[in-house]
């Protein structure tokens, strides 16, 4: 296993040839870049034991709980934080290859304060919430924003 230190916490990496398996551990205050990639193809899951996770995917908001499955398709950007100031936040990561240079960062890793995350707990919908409805996702769990996702 490869572990790879991230501002944000770090990267598990158990498997990357065609495919990448890897699990994601989130430090409390702390958010990923806002960043896509045009050639990998991923899939998350909240791990049972994890501390809920905020997402932001296109501008767009929400929290996933331990179990929640996530699908983000090559050329969304996202960024993802864990919800919780005691434990960390685990993704466990299922995609195609992970390539360093497949990264397209709009901002970077950062700390955020406890306010920032206490109005996202407040005010940011479930996941589950939005399947179905129109700029959420369909009924698979696939993002929905009306849009095509080549830039």
């Amino acid at each position: 296993m490869d572990i790879v230190k991230k501002v944000w916490g770090e990267e598990n990496i158990y498997w990357n040839t065609t495919y990448c398996f890897k699990e994601l551990i989130l430090n409390p205050l702390f958010i990923c870049s806002y960043h896509k990639h045009i050639l990998k193809d991923e899939c998350f899951r909240v791990d049972a034991e994890s501390n809920n996770i905020y997402v932001n995917m296109e501008g767009f908001a929400f929290i996933l709980q331990p179990l929640d499955f996530l699908h983000i398709p090559p050329g969304y950007y996202h960024e993802f934080a864990q919800i919780g100031l005691k434990g960390n936040g685990v993704f466990i990561e299922i995609s195609s290859h992970d390539d360093p240079y497949d990264s397209y960062r709009r901002t970077k890793s950062r700390k955020i304060d406890e306010s920032t995350m206490e109005y996202w707990r407040k005010t940011v919908p479930h996941f589950k919430d939005l399947i179905g409805k129109p700029y959420g996702f369909d009924d698979n769990g696939n993002p929905n924003f009306g849009r095509s996702v080549v830039e």
